[in-house]
């Protein structure tokens, strides 16, 4: 992380400091997540690195989920739809509604979370399809709802070859 500022690319840089604060929201030291996500959105805009932005702030609304900061979280999902749908990118509207389910869960609201009307999947990558699944499934479980969870987790596991589908 020390050597990003010698990164010549700031795609990369960008693509690099977002990954290692998603790897650090996983093994929950979200301060430290938070801070390389803001790192990264520095560099979006300071180089228009625009098509970085929902997934940098799916990154940092996960981080302020993990701290309990729930109103910056929805707030961060929101915008990084918004840039997704102004983007047209598919995978980010998406990613934005896994990260959506992800946080109503977490705050205990998981009814809430399963009546969200999933996303489009037309055009969805394998491991997209797959953690939209898996959200369900798991707002689905919380709910009581087993039946509808397993079929939704067989359909996630169906989906992707992913680890994350798996766990």
């Amino acid at each position: 992380v020390e050597l990003v500022d010698r990164f010549q690319d700031p795609v990369t840089a960008v693509s690099f400091l977002n990954l290692v604060a998603w790897g650090l929201v996983l093994s929950s030291a979200y301060l430290s997540a938070l801070e390389l996500a803001d790192r990264a959105l520095d560099l979006c805009t300071d180089y228009r690195v625009d098509l970085a932005l929902p997934w940098v702030k799916g990154t940092r609304a996960m981080a302020l989920g993990g701290l309990r900061e729930y109103d910056g979280a929805f707030a961060e999902v929101a915008e990084g739809r918004l840039l997704a749908e102004r983007f047209s990118d598919l995978n980010g509207i998406q990613n934005a509604h896994a990260l959506q389910v992800r946080l109503l869960i977490q705050q205990g609201r998981s009814l809430e979370a399963s009546a969200l009307e999933m996303p489009s999947m037309k055009l969805a990558l394998p491991f997209m399809k797959g953690e939209l699944f898996a959200s369900r499934a798991l707002a689905l479980a919380a709910c009581g709802r087993f039946e509808e969870s397993r079929l939704a987790q067989a359909r996630a596991l169906d989906a992707s070859r992913g680890v994350e589908t798996k766990v």
